[in-house]
Protein backbone atom coordinates (compact mmCIF):
# COMPACT_ATOMS: atom_id res chain seq x y z
CA UNK A 1 0.00 0.00 0.00
CA UNK A 2 1.79 3.68 -0.71
CA UNK A 3 1.75 6.33 1.35
CA UNK A 4 -1.02 8.18 -0.14
CA UNK A 5 -3.51 5.62 0.39
CA UNK A 6 -1.98 5.11 4.44
CA UNK A 7 -2.14 8.78 4.96
CA UNK A 8 -5.80 9.32 3.78
CA UNK A 9 -7.09 10.09 7.18
CA UNK A 10 -4.57 12.74 7.79
CA UNK A 11 -6.05 14.71 4.87
CA UNK A 12 -9.61 14.05 6.33
CA UNK A 13 -9.62 14.74 9.80
CA UNK A 14 -6.84 17.03 10.34
CA UNK A 15 -6.58 19.85 7.51
CA UNK A 16 -6.25 22.63 7.79
CA UNK A 17 -4.10 23.40 11.13
CA UNK A 18 -5.01 21.00 14.22
CA UNK A 19 -2.00 19.63 15.70
CA UNK A 20 -1.43 15.90 16.52
CA UNK A 21 1.03 15.74 19.42
CA UNK A 22 1.65 19.34 20.06
CA UNK A 23 2.89 19.70 16.64
CA UNK A 24 1.65 20.74 13.22
CA UNK A 25 0.83 18.44 10.35
CA UNK A 26 4.43 19.82 8.64
CA UNK A 27 6.35 18.64 11.49
CA UNK A 28 4.12 15.39 12.43
CA UNK A 29 5.64 14.99 8.17
CA UNK A 30 9.31 15.51 8.78
CA UNK A 31 9.46 14.07 12.36
CA UNK A 32 7.90 10.53 10.23
CA UNK A 33 9.06 10.78 7.25
CA UNK A 34 8.11 8.91 4.25
CA UNK A 35 5.70 11.69 3.45
CA UNK A 36 6.75 12.83 0.05
CA UNK A 37 5.91 15.68 -2.30
CA UNK A 38 2.68 14.47 -3.60
CA UNK A 39 1.48 14.72 -0.15
CA UNK A 40 2.81 18.40 0.80
CA UNK A 41 0.80 19.23 -2.77
CA UNK A 42 -2.24 17.62 -1.45
CA UNK A 43 -2.03 19.43 1.95
CA UNK A 44 -1.56 22.70 -0.11
CA UNK A 45 -4.45 21.72 -2.41
CA UNK A 46 -6.48 21.23 0.88
CA UNK A 47 -5.84 24.69 1.96
CA UNK A 48 -3.10 24.61 4.29
CA UNK A 49 -0.81 27.41 4.85
CA UNK A 50 2.50 26.46 5.93
CA UNK A 51 2.85 28.11 9.67
CA UNK A 52 5.75 30.03 10.69
CA UNK A 53 6.76 26.97 12.86
CA UNK A 54 6.86 25.02 9.94
CA UNK A 55 9.15 26.98 8.03
CA UNK A 56 11.55 27.54 10.75
CA UNK A 57 11.79 23.44 11.20
CA UNK A 58 11.99 23.15 7.53
CA UNK A 59 14.49 25.93 7.37
CA UNK A 60 16.29 23.51 10.31
CA UNK A 61 15.39 20.28 8.57
CA UNK A 62 16.30 20.43 4.18
CA UNK A 63 18.91 22.28 2.11
CA UNK A 64 18.38 26.06 1.29
CA UNK A 65 16.68 25.89 -1.88
CA UNK A 66 14.60 23.28 -0.63
CA UNK A 67 13.00 25.32 2.05
CA UNK A 68 13.48 28.43 0.18
CA UNK A 69 10.89 26.64 -2.73
CA UNK A 70 8.68 25.04 -0.71
CA UNK A 71 8.52 28.23 1.80
CA UNK A 72 7.94 30.70 -1.31
CA UNK A 73 5.69 28.67 -3.00
CA UNK A 74 3.70 27.37 0.33
CA UNK A 75 2.19 31.34 0.38
CA UNK A 76 1.31 31.33 -3.31
CA UNK A 77 -0.12 28.13 -2.83
CA UNK A 78 -2.40 29.38 -0.32
CA UNK A 79 -3.45 32.40 -2.65
CA UNK A 80 -4.19 30.31 -5.31
CA UNK A 81 -6.21 27.96 -2.88
CA UNK A 82 -8.13 31.11 -1.52
CA UNK A 83 -9.16 32.17 -5.15
CA UNK A 84 -10.55 28.54 -5.76
CA UNK A 85 -7.39 27.78 -8.26
CA UNK A 86 -6.23 25.13 -6.32
CA UNK A 87 -5.83 22.67 -9.28
CA UNK A 88 -2.83 24.63 -10.55
CA UNK A 89 -1.14 24.06 -7.05
CA UNK A 90 0.32 20.79 -8.43
CA UNK A 91 1.49 22.50 -11.63
CA UNK A 92 3.18 24.91 -9.20
CA UNK A 93 5.12 22.30 -7.32
CA UNK A 94 6.25 20.42 -9.91
CA UNK A 95 7.12 23.37 -12.08
CA UNK A 96 10.26 23.36 -10.00
CA UNK A 97 13.05 23.62 -12.43
CA UNK A 98 11.11 25.20 -15.29
CA UNK A 99 9.68 27.99 -12.09
CA UNK A 100 13.67 28.90 -11.02
CA UNK A 101 13.95 32.08 -12.79
CA UNK A 102 10.35 32.68 -11.66
CA UNK A 103 10.68 32.09 -8.49
CA UNK A 104 13.12 35.27 -7.78
CA UNK A 105 10.00 37.18 -8.80
CA UNK A 106 7.69 35.70 -6.47
CA UNK A 107 9.82 35.87 -3.72
CA UNK A 108 10.70 39.95 -4.08
CA UNK A 109 7.13 40.00 -4.38
CA UNK A 110 5.68 38.00 -1.35
CA UNK A 111 8.50 39.20 0.78
CA UNK A 112 7.81 42.93 -0.67
CA UNK A 113 11.59 42.73 -1.01
CA UNK A 114 12.83 43.56 -4.82
CA UNK A 115 16.53 42.95 -3.47
CA UNK A 116 17.25 40.28 -6.75
CA UNK A 117 16.83 43.43 -9.14
CA UNK A 118 18.32 46.73 -9.78
CA UNK A 119 15.04 48.89 -10.86
CA UNK A 120 15.40 52.38 -9.33
CA UNK A 121 11.77 54.03 -9.67
CA UNK A 122 8.69 52.19 -10.50
CA UNK A 123 10.15 48.81 -8.95
CA UNK A 124 7.03 47.10 -8.51
CA UNK A 125 5.75 47.77 -12.20
CA UNK A 126 9.54 47.13 -13.55
CA UNK A 127 9.28 43.61 -12.14
CA UNK A 128 6.14 43.01 -13.64
CA UNK A 129 7.00 43.98 -16.87
CA UNK A 130 9.85 42.05 -16.71
CA UNK A 131 7.61 38.70 -15.51
CA UNK A 132 5.08 39.19 -18.02
CA UNK A 133 7.92 39.33 -20.93
CA UNK A 134 10.01 36.97 -19.81
CA UNK A 135 7.74 34.25 -18.11
CA UNK A 136 4.44 34.07 -20.01
CA UNK A 137 4.37 30.50 -19.57
CA UNK A 138 4.08 31.25 -15.35
CA UNK A 139 2.75 34.68 -15.50
CA UNK A 140 -0.51 33.30 -13.84
CA UNK A 141 1.82 32.52 -10.65
CA UNK A 142 3.31 35.93 -10.60
CA UNK A 143 0.19 37.29 -10.84
CA UNK A 144 -0.89 35.89 -7.82
CA UNK A 145 1.69 36.51 -6.11
CA UNK A 146 0.77 40.65 -7.26
CA UNK A 147 -2.11 40.50 -5.57
CA UNK A 148 -0.95 38.47 -2.38
CA UNK A 149 1.47 41.20 -1.79
CA UNK A 150 -0.99 43.85 -2.79
CA UNK A 151 1.13 45.23 -5.26
CA UNK A 152 -1.78 44.86 -8.27
CA UNK A 153 -3.58 47.32 -8.02
CA UNK A 154 -0.22 49.83 -8.36
CA UNK A 155 1.05 47.95 -11.36
CA UNK A 156 -2.20 47.62 -12.95
CA UNK A 157 -2.50 51.16 -12.97
CA UNK A 158 0.74 51.81 -15.33
CA UNK A 159 0.34 52.06 -18.91
CA UNK A 160 3.43 50.11 -19.93
CA UNK A 161 2.12 46.98 -18.20
CA UNK A 162 -0.88 47.55 -19.12
CA UNK A 163 0.03 46.88 -22.88
CA UNK A 164 1.72 44.11 -22.10
CA UNK A 165 -0.86 42.33 -20.11
CA UNK A 166 -3.65 43.07 -23.29
CA UNK A 167 -0.59 41.50 -25.44
CA UNK A 168 -0.19 38.36 -23.34
CA UNK A 169 -4.38 37.58 -23.13
CA UNK A 170 -4.03 36.93 -27.27
CA UNK A 171 -1.21 34.39 -26.23
CA UNK A 172 -2.92 32.68 -23.43
CA UNK A 173 -6.57 31.79 -25.15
Amino acid sequence: MDNSTNNKNIFQSELPCEKKNGHSIIQEFINNYPYGVQDLIKLLECGYQITYEDRKIMKEQFPTDTYKYYATFSRLAFKLYQEGQAELITTLITSGVDLSGTIYTIEALLSNKPEYFSFQTNVWVCIANNAITHYKNHWIFCEAALKQSGKWEEVYKAESFLRKHNKLGTFIK
